[in-house]
């Protein structure tokens, strides 16, 4: 067997696990608004542990009603909890999987439904409300409300309980400086700061007795001013272990600095190994390590290697509930990887929840929708939502004809995994390939998708992927420049365009930027222009972070707040909030400056032959980000 350590049995006390692969809590938030678990909840878990997954922990439930985070969280603070929990633990154990469950109050990320926020100390958090401070008798009261969900959840049937001690909520917030600032036995010092966190661990376990496993999630370095550190945790550790822990989970970050949470693309895989094996030398207790684990091969590597226990993949079960069942019968190639975008995961629900697998969190509405008759189906372009409404249109039993004017699939996917650090973003292309030759697609590259050509095809419906084009303003002096004048999806294209020392990259965006960092590794001098008063403004938050990290370490010269008012020769002219500058020596311009849709196709076949359906998909309707293209097309596609 290839991953021999990842497809390992298992054992901690009465549990025995049949692999390594843990899915996390993640807030999908897909409870019920009374924060009863709901059946898009029971659907959604029930096909990641029929994947082959070998422990489930459910998302974070709330113990408390003033510590829920979010309005439809799940809840588990009274007993008419219990049934639906119960039906949840029934459904993950037929899929083959054991069932865990995270226990969480949020502190000052409550969502105040039910009342004031509480936490440590009045200090307000990333979202900005300031929450009320602790009484010692509120303190004892959420001690309380934590054993008292544990006794609910061994009712239910859970096999391992965990607290959330991680990423700023309640249990971490007294656990730090940054949002501790009390002067009695809660606060102060480390012992100070431990004190609740330890008499939860106690009365937890007191609760649900020696047999379950008792796990405790930590964030290892939590990345905020005056926040935890790692040396600082690995004091702490083993008197967390002492009063009761079998088990750490080892996370990164808070709720203030949610982009060591969730790392994008750019940060490396298996970013928190070290400092999870650290804690495990340390605690002397198994660990549990998450954080850019999305591929088992440094699965593998964190067991073998690293001498961890279990990983948790979290994203890769998002994007492909069947992530082990694959990987463990040598299907890699049918593996809907992860392409670590930190985008439609992080949006706030409702929404998309996954920027690759359109049917993430939506796996109950979807179970209801009934493929209609067979048709024959065109689909012209082959970029994300071209390929994605190909293969849906294909798994729905309809006859599909893909046309691609390129010489492979991908469309503007391909130059997106140009830049530094975004070449995971080809996994997705070589997924739908695969998936689109397995599903028997004819797809035709090098193929112009003439109005003849459909019409001798003779389809019932045409989807038109041609996706966008660059939006280039006319700029005066235009003409006048002596330099190389190019959009960036061009610069990507063609790695032999000569375009000198130093480029001007006209706009700021999600494309002007990571243009300008792939030039900067290049070894360009390159100038960022942008109209609007910050660069980013279409970068997921996330990925912004350390977006602009790249850019100040490439030292790529910034003006924002700027409008090219002329262009000569090798010099540009810019009006700035309270000057004009000139920037000379110019080599070549590069425009970033949005798109527009390619839909000429779409309004010439609409013309010519109007008893025919034809429908704009993707960027050809509204030019987005990855997620939105996907998603529309999945969207459209699954009516049929």
């Amino acid at each position: 067997m290839a991953f021999e350590q990842l497809f390992s049995p298992f054992r901690i006390k009465h549990l025995e696990l049949k692999n390594r692969i843990v899915m996390p809590p993640m807030g999908f938030i897909l409870g019920n608004n009374d924060h009863t678990v709901s059946d898009k909840s029971i659907r959604y878990y029930g096909e990641r542990a029929d994947g082959g997954v070998g422990l489930i922990i459910v998302e974070y439930t709330a113990v408390h009603p003033q510590g829920a985070a979010e309005v439809n969280q799940l809840g588990l603070w009274d007993d008419s909890y219990i049934d639906g929990m119960e039906k949840l633990v029934k459904r993950i154990h037929q899929g083959g999987a054991k069932a865990a469950i995270q226990l969480h109050h949020g502190g000052r990320t409550g969502c105040e439904k039910h009342g004031p926020a509480l936490a440590p100390s009045a200090i307000a958090g990333k979202k900005g409300i300031v929450p009320k401070e602790m009484t010692h008798q509120q303190i004892d009261e959420v001690v309380n409300s934590f054993a008292d969900a544990a006794k609910r959840a061994v009712k239910a049937g859970f096999d391992a309980i965990e607290i959330h001690g991680a990423h700023g909520y309640l249990l971490a917030q007294f656990m730090s400086g940054f949002a501790n600032k009390r002067t009695d036995e809660y606060g102060g010092d480390m012992h100070g700061y431990l004190k609740l966190p330890i008499r939860v661990i106690k009365a937890v376990r007191d609760a649900i007795g020696d047999d379950l496993p008792l796990i405790f999630r930590i964030s290892a370095e939590e990345g905020v001013e005056n926040g935890r550190d790692l040396p600082q945790t690995l004091k702490m550790a083993p008197y967390l272990v002492e009063a009761g822990l079998d088990m750490f989970h080892v996370t990164a970050g808070t709720t203030d600095s949610g982009q060591f949470v969730i790392p994008p693309m750019t940060v490396k895989k298996g970013v928190n190994l070290d400092a999870a094996s650290k804690v495990k030398s340390t605690a002397g207790i198994p660990v549990i390590v998450v954080g850019r684990i999305n591929d088992s091969e440094i699965a593998e590597l964190a067991l073998k290697d690293y001498g961890l226990d279990l990983v948790a993949m979290g994203r890769a079960l998002i994007a492909d509930p069947q992530f082990p069942y694959k990987v463990n019968e040598d299907k890699l190639d049918e593996v809907r990887y992860c392409i670590g975008c930190s985008d439609a995961c992080l949006s706030a629900p409702p929404g998309k929840h996954c920027s690759i697998n359109p049917r993430a969190g939506r796996e109950y509405e979807l179970s209801k929708i009934k493929p209609g008759q067979e048709k024959n189906i065109v689909v012209v372009g082959g970029g994300p939502a071209g390929m994605e409404a190909a293969a849906t249109a294909a798994e729905n039993g309809h006859e599909v004809t893909l046309l691609e004017a390129g010489e492979r699939l991908g469309g503007q996917l391909l130059l997106a995994a140009k830049p530094p650090q975004k070449d995971e973003i080809l996994n997705f292309i070589h997924f739908e390939e695969n998936r689109l030759k397995q599903l028997g697609v004819n797809i035709r590259l090098n193929c112009s998708a003439e109005v003849n050509l459909i019409n001798e095809l003779k389809p019932d419906l045409v989807l038109i992927a041609t996706g966008s084009k660059p939006s280039i303003p006319d700029l005066p002096g235009k003409n006048e420049f002596a330099g190389t004048i190019v959009d960036a999806r061009r610069a990507l294209e063609n790695d032999e365009l000569e375009l000198g020392n130093k480029v001007l990259v006209v706009g700021g965006g999600l494309v002007g930027t990571e243009v300008a960092c792939w030039l900067s590794s290049k070894g360009k001098n390159v100038v960022i222009v942008e109209v609007l008063p910050e660069i980013c403004n279409d970068v997921p938050p996330v990925p912004m972070y350390f977006l602009k990290q790249k850019i100040d370490e490439y030292g790529i010269e910034i003006y924002t707040d700027a409008e090219i008012k002329g262009l000569n020769k090798n010099k540009a002219n810019l009006k700035l909030v309270d000057q004009e500058i000139e920037i000379n020596d110019i080599d070549s311009i590069i425009f970033a400056t949005g798109a527009i849709c390619n839909n000429e196709l779409y309004q010439e076949l609409s013309s010519l032959n109007p008893d025919l359906t034809v429908k704009l998909i993707g960027d050809a309707d509204n030019p987005g980000r990855i997620k939105d293209a996907v998603n529309n097309a999945f969207d459209i596609a699954i009516t049929i």
